[in-house]
């Protein structure tokens, strides 16, 4: 009886852990790529959504972006105009997918706000998306 209740316990503790590491798990699984970190912390990492890439008419793509930073994820969907250098953001971003699909996101304190164009500025975390999804031999332009 006693090595029975030694073993539900290890598999509750191990069942918990699961849960509780599976946001760092799940980046390699959903499809997150890595682009790049901010210049001016490096623990802010920027990645983009591989399933989420559209390739729209005129020349623009859109994809969702991730914001990694020790305080916590955000995630945000962008638009790029490929030959103006132009990118806005599409939605506001969110704190992670949970808040989002019960619909209580936490107010998040970011420069990344729903925008009209804005310039992509030389050597940007944008600047670098641009590149990878601009000039991917693959896109399909619809």
């Amino acid at each position: 009886m006693r090595v029975a209740g030694r073993t539900l316990r290890s598999c509750i503790v191990a069942s918990f852990l699961g849960f509780l590491l599976l946001p760092w798990v799940a980046d390699a699984s959903e499809g997150w790529l890595y682009f790049g970190r901010d210049k001016s912390s490096e623990n802010t990492k920027y990645y983009y959504g591989a399933d989420s890439v559209r390739y729209a008419s005129a020349d623009h793509v859109s994809a969702w972006m991730k914001i990694r930073q020790p305080s916590g994820d955000q995630i945000l969907e962008t638009e790029i105009n490929c030959s103006g250098r132009l990118f806005r953001v599409l939605r506001n971003p969110t704190t992670d997918f949970w808040e989002t699909l019960w619909q209580k996101p936490r107010p998040i304190v970011t420069q990344y706000v729903v925008s009209g164009w804005l310039e992509i500025p030389p050597d940007s975390e944008m600047s670098s998306l641009r590149k990878i999804l601009c000039n991917n031999p693959q896109k399909d332009w619809h």
